[in-house]
């Protein structure tokens, strides 16, 4: 026959060694601690690397051309849906959303890169990790403008990839 079992809260009392106490009270704590929040181990080892994820994405918009667009170029909200391209030395285009991932006629759809990685043929020839302005008429360049302000769109990564990363004007003299 099995003698019962003491509760470890009056174990704790009868037992005269200070450290014994001491002890006890640490393994109640424990087991309390178990009991009501279910436990918390030692970690384990390293798991397996996870699964590769998707490659850099980028934020893209739907608005409506304004105007003629081409892909690759630097466009400006003229209204809360419709864009139209930037251009340094035009004082009402001074400014940028992103850049034109499809090209778009007059009161057609196109995406425009506001964030991100755009990848097109249209930027080989750039300089690697060198920023990219907004020049007239929506072209992005690595040439900085003397006059007007001046935009920084972003940067190159090489293998005809920019980061669209679209800065504060900066107004020259």
């Amino acid at each position: 026959m099995s003698k019962p079992i003491k509760r470890l809260d009056l174990l704790i009392r009868e037992v005269e060694d200070q450290h014994a106490q001491e002890n006890f009270y640490r393994i109640k704590n424990y087991i309390d601690n178990l009991q009501t929040s279910g436990g918390v181990g030692p970690a384990g080892p390293q798991g397996p690397p996870g699964a590769s994820g998707t490659p850099g994405t980028s934020l893209v918009v739907t608005k409506t051309a304004g105007e003629t667009i081409s892909a690759g170029k630097a466009v400006y909200l003229d209204t809360a849906t419709v864009v139209k391209l930037s251009d340094h030395s035009v004082v009402a285009r001074q400014k940028c959303i992103g850049v034109a991932k499809t090209a778009a006629t007059v009161g057609n759809s196109i995406e425009v890169i506001t964030d991100g990685i755009f990848t097109d043929a249209i930027f080989s020839g750039f300089t690697l990790n060198e920023p990219i302005w907004v020049g007239l008429n929506g072209v992005l360049t690595q040439t900085p403008p003397t006059s007007g302000v001046l935009l920084e769109a972003g940067y190159y990564l090489g293998e005809n990839k920019i980061e669209v990363e679209i800065k504060r004007p900066i107004i020259l003299a």
